[in-house]
């Protein structure tokens, strides 16, 4: 939804094959290349880890949180980051909420333990976003975009007026032909009325 309120159509694809059977989720195609996203997550583990009563149950199940997260990146990289196949050297993994997103790129979770899973991910080259995040993302390829369809537009007007310059120097050459004839027909207009005035002085003074 997101993707289809910010971005034209033809600009993005669902379920995008790059290299194999595997499908991204959805690729942005953009300057000729593919950005991947892929909306992995370990919901189910997230889920007891946030229902879980006993603190040590809870530091168990962030710990499986945070290594199936790990996973999770590792397959978005595997599968997805492939610039020999035309997608740019990182992909956006997207997290569908706010407050889990910042507990996982931030540097200690709601436990008060180190949290190394944005690190792992940068170090990846896989962005973590939430759909704030994603949403502004998604602004800046549209500015870019756009800047792209501007470039496009005005190479297409600096051919029409390097074409039009050039069909005006051709008017323009035929045009001082036609002003030269012209000059050159009065400047015989003028000598042969001056010939006809005095041809008609001589047949009155007859």
């Amino acid at each position: 939804e997101m993707l289809e309120r910010v971005l034209p159509k033809g600009v993005w694809e669902r379920q995008y094959s790059i290299d194999g059977p595997e499908k991204v989720d959805a690729v942005i195609k953009y300057r000729d290349v593919l950005i991947p996203i892929d909306a992995k997550f370990p919901r189910e583990i997230y889920e007891r880890y946030l229902n879980a009563e006993d603190k040590e149950e809870k530091k168990q199940n962030w710990k499986l949180y945070e290594n199936g997260l790990k996973i999770q990146i590792n397959s978005i990289k595997t599968k997805y980051i492939k610039p020999h196949k035309g997608t740019l050297d990182f992909a956006f993994m997207f997290i569908p909420s706010e407050s889990i997103y910042y507990e996982t790129i931030a540097e200690k979770n709601f436990l008060g333990q180190p949290c190394s899973i944005y690190e792992y991910a940068r170090n990846n080259k896989v962005v973590p976003v939430s759909p704030n995040t994603f949403y502004a993302y998604l602004q800046i390829i549209m500015m870019g975009i756009r800047n792209l369809d501007i470039q496009k537009g005005t190479k297409k007007l600096q051919e029409s007026l390097i074409k039009m310059e050039r069909n005006f120097k051709n008017f323009y050459v035929k045009y001082e032909e036609i002003g030269s004839a012209i000059l050159k027909a009065q400047d015989a207009y003028k000598k042969g009325d001056t010939h006809i005035r005095r041809f008609k002085g001589n047949i009155e003074s007859t």
